[in-house]
């Protein structure tokens, strides 16, 4: 079983390391309602981290279209951010792809507020 990154490890991949790209998203599809799709993915994302704390700046204002070279980098979460983002994102988007609605964030909520119990 591997062993999960420690934000020291993700810290050492470099600030500008690209944790989530939309671009690679909207790449593997033709469809434009996928494309769509996959913008509000990234905007309900960004819109929880930056809501939560988890962002060291304004990564993105969500009340503008969102880019197809969107990055969300290493240095754009804080130490709590990246230990969230590497332990509830992946299980969230894994969610959507089995259907859950691209902007409920619930699985992201009580990842937070399980990881902040502890």
């Amino acid at each position: 079983m591997a062993t999960k990154a420690t934000v020291h490890s993700l810290r050492a991949l470099g600030e500008s390391f690209p944790l989530f790209t939309l671009g690679t998203f909207l790449s593997t599809t033709k469809s434009l309602q996928w494309k769509a799709n996959y913008r509000t993915m990234a905007v309900s994302l960004v819109s929880f981290l930056q809501s939560n704390g988890l962002t060291t700046r304004q990564v993105f204002d969500c009340s503008t279209e969102m880019p197809d070279d969107f990055q969300i980098i290493v240095g754009d979460l804080t130490d709590e951010g990246l230990i969230f983002y590497r332990d509830a994102v992946p299980k969230w988007m894994r969610r959507l792809d089995k259907g859950d609605s691209k902007d409920d964030v619930s699985s992201l909520n009580k990842s937070l507020a399980s990881m902040r119990e502890s």
